[in-house]
């Protein structure tokens, strides 16, 4: 049933329409939802902080693009598709629609979904004003930039959830209209009762009036409810190196264990004498290992993750005077793509590359990746 909205002034006596009683395309609404995230009625952790609209997604050989891709400070992943009632997809597709976006981007890397994010590659479909107005920073920037404040953000453990979420294809689904018909109202209710705890999927009615001035929004939820009894995560907790071993042991095996043993072993050796400290990850626990900067401030060169990766912290290294040329944390990258064989974008120089502790189960990779990042601890503890 669609909800009538009347309009007066104080110190009128009689209620009227609004002059405008409609979104007069989905760009709007879309508009309305990149703006704000704080509409969406999610806990902290899963609410979007920073969205991005005509987010594009590889599908077989042709680019969709998806209305809104958000990210909470969390690493929490929302797909939100925005359709009017008059719009007959509403009826056949969105669902589908909605479903095969969340499935173009299950299982890709952090590395490739940041690239999407910050626009760094033109999709064919796309004109150059639009990809333009469509690039951003990296996503940990962006992210950092909007949770501004928020103490419980950390880049390391930041990253780990987003990397473990799109393996997983641990997503929140939304549909976004206008006006819920009955049969996408059952839709969604019959799939937030019967999906898995990976998968939340739910219904935003948003009506939309607007009056001079002002503007009114009717928000409605659908499935909500459902989704939310669920198992949430554990709550926010400090990892110590016990806790942090048997996460590990725990999700990526003995084998991994070693590898990390390993590697913290050497970073604390005499002659590199690093510093260790953890994250606070609710469900994933980081390890960071690193120096003080010229300034005082402790600097992590490489860490850990529970969810067996690691992290090798360029953008970290042009605080140190020996990396402050990019051209310099440059060599730094591309001497870690021959260690695991994998081609990264020059961009990353700037970033947290990172790849799976089984790439060092080769223990001539191992060798290699020390020698690099002794190299690090000796040209950034020069004074």
């Amino acid at each position: 049933m669609r909800t009538k909205v009347l309009i007066k002034h104080k110190n009128d006596v009689h209620w009227e329409d609004p002059e405008v009683g409609a979104y007069p395309d989905e760009a709007k609404l879309k508009t309305i939802l990149r703006d704000d995230p704080a509409l969406f009625p999610f806990d902290d952790r899963r609410r979007p902080v920073v969205m991005v609209d005509e987010f594009p997604v590889s599908i077989g050989d042709t680019y969709g693009f998806v209305d809104l891709v958000g990210v909470s400070a969390a690493g929490s992943i929302t797909i939100v598709e925005c359709k009017l009632e008059k719009n007959p997809d509403i009826k056949r597709r969105l669902i589908g629609q909605l479903i095969e976006y969340a499935a173009a981007l299950w299982g890709i890397s952090f590395e490739d979904f940041d690239a999407l994010w910050q626009a760094l590659v033109r999709p064919g479909m796309m004109n150059d004003a639009e990809w333009e107005k469509r690039k951003r920073p990296p996503l940990e920037d962006d992210i950092a930039a909007a949770a501004a404040g928020d103490a419980s953000f950390e880049r390391g453990t930041f990253r780990a959830a987003v990397e473990e979420n799109l393996r997983a294809g641990r997503f929140t689904l939304v549909v976004a209209v206008d006006s819920i018909t009955e049969a996408l109202e059952r839709s969604i209710l019959y799939l937030s009762e019967h999906t898995g705890s990976d998968a939340r999927v739910i219904a935003m009615e948003l009506g939309y009036v607007a009056h001079g001035d002002v503007e009114v929004l009717v928000p409605r939820t659908f499935g909500l409810e459902v989704a939310e009894r669920r198992p949430t995560s554990p709550p926010s907790q400090g990892w110590d190196m016990a806790s942090f071993d048997a996460a590990l042991r725990e999700l990526k095996g003995e084998a991994a264990l070693e590898i990390a043993t390993n590697l913290r072993e050497w970073a604390r050796a005499p002659e590199n004498s690093l510093e260790v400290w953890y994250g606070r990850g609710a469900t994933y626990g980081t390890e960071a290992l690193g120096i003080p900067d010229p300034d005082g401030t402790p600097r992590s060169l490489f860490g850990l993750s529970t969810g067996g990766m690691v992290e090798v912290h360029l953008g970290n290294l042009k605080f140190f005077p020996a990396y402050a040329e990019h051209e310099a944390r440059l060599e730094v990258l591309h001497a870690l793509s021959r260690i695991d064989g994998r081609t990264r974008k020059d961009a990353q120089a700037d970033l947290w590359p990172q790849f799976p502790t089984d790439v060092l189960k080769d223990p001539a990779r191992l060798v290699d990746l020390k020698t690099l990042l002794g190299d690090i601890v000796s040209r950034v503890s020069a004074r």
